[in-house]
């Protein structure tokens, strides 16, 4: 088994932001050699910094939120559903402030997929929020308090059958899907796919299909943005990330009410 450290797995990131890959996975092509070298320079400063090293100067990474599209002279509600606008915006903002990484073009989101699915945890611009404001959270019950278990002994049922109805307005007929672990063998198989025929079943697989596409959609613009922000020599550094236990159900499910009452 390959026993990889800490160390070991970093060193193996920074390579790979240092030799950055286009959407087709070859290497990156630059605009200019001064754009390759100030890659290479913002992505050693990172690297020194987080290795206690000293770096050329501190290094810049912004985590702006909104801020590129208010700077962009651009509504919020614009940024969700124009991809064109929202491209141009966030590339006027790096060239504006030059940062050393920045984690892409995505904290908006694709405005008509969440329209599609009529997404409950939040309001957002033109959808029960006004245009120049940004999203908000619907802090709400969306697991009892009774449900602890349920989720604990088999999360993905939870979500499919219980949470993503509760979530997604266009979801509420996933209630109805068949418990997948009971499709074992041919006698009664029939019974577990009769769910799919029945139209508000068939409609909310639509909505999911729909939904995956307007997300495809948004990925490659964004996708797009952030290669060409890289080949101009900004580097983008977002890897993933995570959330506490106490932020998912908090945030997510019980709400603030629920998980400290």
């Amino acid at each position: 088994m390959d026993m990889k450290t800490a160390q070991d797995k970093r060193e193996a990131l920074f390579q790979r932001w240092l030799n950055p890959k286009d959407g087709a996975g070859n290497d990156l092509q630059f605009q200019s050699p001064e754009a390759a070298q100030a890659y290479k320079e913002r992505i050693l400063r990172i690297k020194d910094a987080i290795e206690l090293r000293k770096p050329d100067r501190v290094p810049v990474i912004i985590m702006p939120g909104f801020f590129p599209f208010y700077n962009g002279g651009i509504t919020p509600q614009e940024a969700m559903y124009d991809y064109e606008k929202l491209g141009a915006a966030f590339k006027k903002f790096i060239h504006d402030f030059e940062p050393d990484g920045h984690i892409g073009a995505t904290a908006p989101g694709p405005g008509k997929m969440y329209d599609i699915l009529d997404y409950k945890l939040y309001s957002w611009p033109g959808h029960g929020i006004a245009p120049e404001h940004v999203y908000q959270c619907n802090e709400g019950e969306y697991m009892k308090a009774d449900e602890y278990d349920a989720l604990i002994q088999d999360p993905t049922r939870y979500w499919l059958n219980v949470y993503m109805p509760r979530t997604f307005g266009a979801l509420q007929p996933l209630q109805m899907l068949p418990f997948f672990p009971g499709i074992l063998e041919m006698y009664g198989l029939a019974y577990s796919f009769i769910p799919f025929a029945i139209p508000p079943v068939q409609a909310a697989l639509k909505a999911l299909m729909d939904a995956g596409a307007e997300a495809l959609q948004w990925a490659m613009v964004t996708g797009a943005i952030e290669g060409e922000l890289a080949a101009q020599g900004y580097p983008q550094i977002l890897g993933g990330f995570t959330k506490a236990p106490f932020d998912v159900i908090g945030d997510t499910l019980r709400g603030t009410k629920g998980i400290m009452l």
